[in-house]
């Protein structure tokens, strides 16, 4: 039984770690390659990864579409 709550809390740990780096990455990106502000970068990555599509906080440059359009090859 100990096994397998260790297991689980492992996984947990690792999911949520993968995760964090994934929302990291795509706020660094759109603060880089768009110049946002972090607040804007960070939501403009959690409605990309989340789908709900809502509308660009700004215009994106032709790079930006790329950072963009990039999760819905995964």
């Amino acid at each position: 039984m100990k096994d397998s709550a260790n297991t689980f809390r492992k996984k947990l740990i690792i999911s949520l770690i993968l995760f964090i780096i994934v929302l990291l990455s795509g706020t660094a990106g759109y603060y880089f390659i768009e110049g946002w502000k972090v607040f804007d970068s960070l939501y403009m990555t959690v409605i990309t990864l989340s789908t709900v599509g809502f509308h660009e906080v700004e215009p994106l440059s032709k790079s930006g579409k790329g950072l963009y359009y990039r999760p819905d090859f995964f």
